[in-house]
């Protein structure tokens, strides 16, 4: 049992003070404080233990709040034990005390903290032990939590093994969010994933997750650019614009499979041979009819690159020369009004 006593004077033994004055403590004559009796002994006052206001009325100014905890304490020497919170810049009791507590808390010059990568643990511990939703707003939230954490962690520290641990963590949710979004078809959890995954340390570096999730995207859109071509491939042969829109979408194909750095041309090849016969039937049948028109925009949307593949050579050339004979016929006939 720890009376709570009003004292004038502060009794002897081991105590805990905090001391808000910035005078020195010595021969029991602080001026103020608030002591914690832990000895067995006697004391003036016959308090074995408790706690103790002592009020003095001779307070000299506030400078700083110690909280020291010493064995036997009567002067202000250097060996002190305990936690000292210093709130002043006037130092800690006694001058030199042996241990403190730091913030780890706050960020250094560099901009790193101490506690970053425990902290980063902590939310990773979190997000594999509950049952988030990869891609739900708490979700993200969370990794994003991680992710600025590991942003203020410093570099020898996040290239040790623990910091890696971390990283590889990290990067295993953003890719769960990211393969969620492909799956739906999201745009906007898609652009979500690569954000975050462009929040990694060192993600400017080649290699990054950011870039190989770009890839990843580029193929997925690859193969559905190749599977909207195929079923076009029927309607491509028989109407124009059925070819346009077979023609749109292997280009869009072609494309995303550059970006993702990726062979398209086994399947691009195998698209137009199948599409050979049925769209060279159409464009000889329109220049066996005259249809000079539909079958020069046939060959504007299949492209010079492509008329050779598609064995349409033969076409393009009978319709250069029909369209230059039609130049000559206009320019040999008169005008109207024109007399010899």
């Amino acid at each position: 049992h720890n009376p709570v006593i009003l004292s004038e004077e502060p009794p002897s033994g081991s105590f805990l003070t905090n001391r808000a004055s910035g005078s020195s403590f010595a021969g029991h004559g602080a001026p103020g404080g608030l002591l914690n009796h832990a000895a067995s002994s006697s004391s003036s006052s016959g308090v074995h233990g408790g706690l103790v206001n002592y009020v003095s009325p001779r307070l000299s100014s506030s400078h700083g709040l110690s909280n020291v905890a010493s064995e036997g304490l009567s002067a202000p020497t250097s060996g002190s034990v305990g936690l000292a919170n210093s709130v002043a810049g006037a130092g800690s009791f006694g001058g030199s005390g042996t241990s403190s507590l730091a913030n780890m808390a706050e960020a250094g010059d560099d901009g790193t903290r101490q506690n970053a990568l425990p902290r980063a643990q902590e939310l990773l511990s979190d997000l594999e032990d509950s049952s988030l939703e990869p891609g739900s707003e708490l979700h993200r939230r969370k990794v994003q939590q991680v992710l600025e954490n590991l942003r203020c962690t410093g570099r020898t520290v996040l290239q040790s093994d623990d910091g890696q641990a971390a990283m590889l963590s990290c990067s295993g949710h953003i890719e769960a969010i990211f393969e969620r979004s492909l799956a739906s078809g999201n745009e906007r959890e898609r652009q979500a994933a690569l954000w975050l995954a462009g929040r990694l340390p060192d993600s400017d570096k080649e290699n990054s997750l950011q870039e190989t999730l770009r890839h990843q995207w580029d193929a997925s859109k690859m193969d559905e650019a190749y599977d909207k071509a195929e079923v076009m491939l029927v309607e491509a042969g028989q109407s124009t614009a059925g070819l346009e829109g077979f023609m749109d979408s292997l280009e869009l194909a072609e494309f995303h499979a550059n970006q993702a750095h990726q062979d398209n041309r086994p399947r691009s090849e195998s698209l137009l041979e199948q599409l050979k016969p049925s769209l060279g039937d159409r464009l000889h049948n329109l220049l066996r009819i005259g249809a000079l028109g539909d079958l020069e925009t046939a060959l504007l949307i299949i492209g010079n690159a492509r008329i050779h593949s598609l064995g349409l050579r033969d076409v393009q050339q009978a319709l250069e020369r029909l369209r230059s004979l039609e130049l000559l016929r206009n320019a040999l006939l008169p005008v109207p009004g024109q007399v010899g």
